[in-house]
């Protein structure tokens, strides 16, 4: 075998190697390309996921719905209440002075005051 045919040769396997590396580039970039567009899928869902309580009266029917957000601030007014309450009796009477939160009972309905109701959570994608 001449030294020229060695070239050819060389020359062949080279770029035979080459398409495949390339090719292997092109797939990796496309996985690559795809597993980011799935990831920012995923996080465009969970940025726009609500979900709140549906609470039905099962005596007049009338629906409402509250969050996350008024559960924790109805828990936390109570115990303010509560703890305020304490503060009268042990330390001063001077947080008689103080007023009471208000606590809406999320149990209830707010327009017959029934304590029936149905609670079935809903997740809404905005």
């Amino acid at each position: 075998m001449s030294f020229s045919d060695r070239i050819k040769k060389w020359q062949k396997s080279y770029k035979t190697w080459q398409e495949k590396e390339l090719a292997n580039a092109k797939v990796a970039q496309e996985k690559l390309r795809l597993e980011r567009e799935e990831a920012r899928r995923k996080q465009e869902l969970a940025k726009k996921e609500i979900q709140e309580t549906k609470c039905t009266c099962q005596a007049c029917g009338h629906v409402w719905f509250y969050g996350k957000k008024e559960k924790v601030e109805q828990d936390s007014n109570a115990m303010a209440n509560a703890g305020k309450g304490l503060m009268c009796c042990t330390c001063s009477p001077l947080f008689l002075l103080v007023p009471d939160k208000k606590v809406v009972d999320l149990d209830k309905c707010p327009k017959c005051n029934s304590r029936a109701i149905k609670k079935e959570t809903v997740v809404h994608h905005v």
